[in-house]
């Protein structure tokens, strides 16, 4: 079997992973002249000939022709021909070309130039709008004013934004923290990491078992020291036992993961290697909703049922 090196195999899983697990791709952008950070989401046209993007100004240039355009958290600047609807959620909307559909505005401003043409219905909510006499709309023209929207719909904009940015880097950062925890934990305690992963791969179902039946069982331990008075000053150390056991077991369970997949590759690995890629592929699939917490959450409760199997087996060889 092809031997590869870990270094090589490292730099292959940090790209590879990331291009399977992460789409629609966040691509990160930075612009030095305005002295602003965006996150940007852009939705493949490949099956599909709309434009989608949040958080990013749409521009339709002359003589080019989409299907449909969804703006949210940002403007959008319709020169060309969209055959469909147009939907603008954010910051402005100005359209010189033709809209097929119907468009639906929600933003601060919406622009109509004199060679506007609109075939469908044309829906403004709390926006400001400028329409040129030339501009034209075959449908029904709906506005909904009043109500302060448009001064509402622009601070909820200029929050969502920075609420993004303000995520992004919470999740970059601590991604990047536990991956460099992970491996500083594998070069301290390398044979009780080897360990707890053993048994996890040994007897995976018993402890993803015991991890899930821990919970409820820490729920009702925290409860009864909470309201003792005796109990009372262990409550604290239960709850730090808690979280370490449940980072350990966050950390056996990646470094089974990499373990797993170098060995299945034909490469032998050195302890905290194989921890930093396994520990890597789950923090992708933490950026994933909902599936990818499930996966973490799965993944924890059955590294912290291995790490009490291993805990419970050294006190009884200890006891022998």
């Amino acid at each position: 079997m092809l031997k590869i090196k870990n270094t090589t195999m490292l730099l292959l899983s940090l790209v590879l992973i990331p291009a399977v697990f992460l789409i629609p791709s966040f691509v990160f952008s930075a612009n030095s002249d305005k002295k602003s950070v965006r996150i940007q989401v852009n939705v493949s046209q490949s099956d599909w000939g709309g434009i989608f993007k949040l958080n990013e100004d749409i521009h339709v240039p002359a003589h080019e022709k989409r299907d449909s355009v969804v703006a949210i958290l940002g403007s959008a600047y319709i020169e060309g021909e969209v055959s469909e609807d147009v939907v603008v959620v954010g910051k402005k909307a100005v359209i010189t070309g033709k809209v097929g559909g119907d468009t639906v505005v929600l933003a601060r401003e919406l622009e109509l130039g004199p060679k506007s043409e609109i075939q469908g219905d044309l829906v403004i909510l709390g926006t400001h709008v400028r329409k040129d006499p030339g501009a034209k709309i075959h449908g029904d023209m709906v506005s909904v004013q009043g109500f302060g929207l448009g001064p509402l719909l622009l601070g909820l904009t200029s929050f969502a934004g920075s609420l993004l940015v303000v995520l992004f880097w919470v999740k970059l950062i601590a991604t990047v923290s536990w991956l460099v925890l992970a491996v500083i934990l594998a070069l301290l305690f390398p044979r009780v990491l080897t360990q707890t992963s053993s048994v996890l791969e040994q007897k995976f179902l018993k402890g993803l078992g015991i991890g899930i039946l821990f919970w409820p069982a820490i729920l009702l331990s925290s409860v009864g020291l909470a309201i003792s008075i005796l109990g009372l000053p262990l409550f604290p150390l239960l709850v730090a036992a808690t979280i370490v056991l449940m980072l350990w077991g966050y950390l056996t369970a990646g470094h089974t993961v990499g373990r797993k997949l170098l060995k299945g590759l034909g490469t032998s690995s050195s302890v905290w290697c194989a921890c930093l890629l396994g520990n890597f592929i789950l923090q992708m699939f933490s950026w994933i909703p909902v599936l990818g917490k499930l996966v973490c959450l799965l993944a924890t409760a059955a590294g912290s049922g291995a790490t009490l199997l291993y805990l419970l087996s050294s006190k009884t060889t200890r006891v022998k």
